[in-house]
C-alpha cells in the first residue's frame, strides 16, 4: 500500500531510484565460520524470481530417502546450476529411488539437469494505459510486489511477452468451464489470483498464482444446485497448507462481498476466534478488478454414473452433513458481525457535536 502510494505521488523519482537500483546490482561473497562462506547478489525481481523456481525444482527432484534439508537441497542445486555439474540424488543408490539422477559422467550420452530447458511464466498484473505508455498506475509482480511503470516498459522488451487483456468486453464472461461447472474458467482463475495477490489468509505470503483457487462453500458434487458455486463471490486464492487446514481440519472460512464491492474474507479457527483476511488487495491497486463481470454458473446435475455405489442409508452423507455444518455456522457468524458492525455505527451515530 505505501509503494502504491509513493508511485503514484512522485513517479520521476521512481524511475531515478528504479534506474540507480539496477546499475548498483552486484554479486559477492562473505567469508562465514566454520568453513562456510556465503554467496549473494542483487538483480531486477523477475530475474530473482526466476532463479528461484529453477533451483527449487531441482532441490525437489530426489527421492523420500534423501537426509539433506529442503534448505541444504537448494543450496547443493545453486551450486550444480552455476556449475553446470550432475544433480544426484543422495539416498545411497536405492534400487527404489525413482529421482531423476545423472549416468556415469563417462558414459557416452550424459541426461541434462533436471529442469533445463523449461520455460517459466511470470504474471505482472497493470492496466491498458500502463502498458501503452499512457499511465502512471503501479503494476504488481507476482511473486514480488508492486512494481513502477518503468519496470514494467523493462519488461514488455523481454522476448516472449504476452499480453492478454481481460474484462474490457461489454459481454460477462464465464465463471467455470463449458463442460465442468466446478473447475474455474480461465478468466475467472486469472481475476481471483490478480484480486488475491496472495494466499487470503492473513499474513501468509504465498504468491497467488502458487495458490490453489478454493471454494469457500464447498462444491456439491451431487447436487450443485445446491451451493457451493463457481463464481467470483464464492472462490478465493489459498497456499496448499490453508487448503488442506480448510478442508481437512475444523477450520472454517467465510467471504462476503462488501458495500463498496470489495471482498472481505474471514477465518474462523477451531476455538471459535475469528481472524480477518487480508487488509490490502488487488482491488486497491486495480479498482476495476470489481466491475469485471460474470454470467451466473450452470449448475446442471450430474450424469447418472449406473456403475456407482448405492446411496448409504443415512439421511444424508456425512460431508454433506459437514458441509451444511459450516454454512449454519457462516451464517451464525455474518449475523453476529453484521451486528457488531450496525451497533458500531449506531455508537458513532449518537456521539453529541463536538461544540
Amino acid at each position: 500500500m505505501v509503494d502504491r502510494s509513493v508511485y503514484r505521488v512522485d513517479p520521476d523519482a521512481v524511475r531515478a531510484r528504479r534506474k540507480a537500483a539496477v546499475d548498483a546490482r552486484g554479486f559477492w561473497t562473505e567469508r562465514l565460520e566454520d568453513g562456510m562462506a556465503r554467496v549473494e547478489a542483487t538483480s531486477t525481481a523477475e530475474k530473482a524470481i526466476q532463479i528461484s523456481r529453477r533451483v527449487d525444482a531441482l532441490a525437489r527432484a530426489v527421492c523420500d530417502k534423501d537426509g539433506r534439508s529442503l534448505a541444504a537441497r537448494k543450496s547443493d542445486a545453486h551450486f550444480c546450476l552455476v556449475m553446470g555439474v550432475a544433480w544426484e540424488c543422495q539416498c545411497g543408490g536405492d534400487e527404489s529411488c525413482d529421482a531423476p539422477t545423472v549416468p556415469d559422467p563417462e558414459a557416452p550420452a550424459v541426461r541434462d539437469l533436471p529442469g533445463a530447458g523449461t520455460h517459466m511464466t511470470l504474471h505482472v498484473i497493470c492496466d491498458l494505459e500502463t502498458v501503452a505508455g499512457d499511465g502512471e498506475t503501479p503494476c504488481f509482480l507476482d511473486g514480488y510486489g508492486v512494481i513502477s511503470p518503468a519496470h514494467l516498459d523493462d519488461l514488455l522488451t523481454e522476448p516472449g511477452v504476452q499480453i492478454a487483456p481481460i474484462g474490457h468486453s461489454d459481454d460477462p464472461l464465464a465463471p467455470h468451464t463449458p463442460g465442468n461447472p466446478y473447475r474455474p474458467s480461465t478468466a475467472l482463475d486469472t481475476v481471483v489470483r490478480a484480486r488475491s495477490l496472495y494466499c487470503d489468509v492473513a499474513g501468509c505470503e504465498r504468491a497467488a498464482w502458487v495458490c490453489d483457487i478454493d471454494h469457500i462453500h464447498e462444491y456439491d458434487h451431487d447436487h450443485p444446485a445446491h451451493g457451493g458455486q463457481t463464481c467470483p463471490g464464492n472462490t478465493g486464492s489459498k497456499c496448499r497448507l490453508h487448503h488442506n487446514l480448510k478442508t481437512h481440519t475444523a477450520f472454517l472460512d467465510d467471504q462476503t462481498i462488501g458495500r463498496d464491492g470489495r471482498i472481505q474474507s474471514v477465518i474462523i479457527t477451531p476455538e471459535g476466534l475469528t481472524v480477518d483476511g487480508p487488509a490490502f488487495d488487488g482491488t486497491d491497486l486495480f479498482p476495476a478488478l470489481k466491475d469485471i463481470q460474470f454470467t451466473a454458473p450452470q449448475n446442471a446435475p450430474p450424469l447418472a454414473n449406473p456403475t456407482a455405489e448405492p446411496a448409504p442409508t443415512r439421511r444424508r452423507p456425512r460431508l454433506a452433513d459437514k458441509h451444511a455444518r459450516r454454512q449454519l455456522e457462516r451464517e451464525h457468524n455474518r449475523r453476529t458481525r453484521e451486528a457488531e458492525e450496525q451497533a458500531a455505527r449506531d455508537a458513532e451515530d449518537d456521539r453529541p457535536p463536538p461544540f
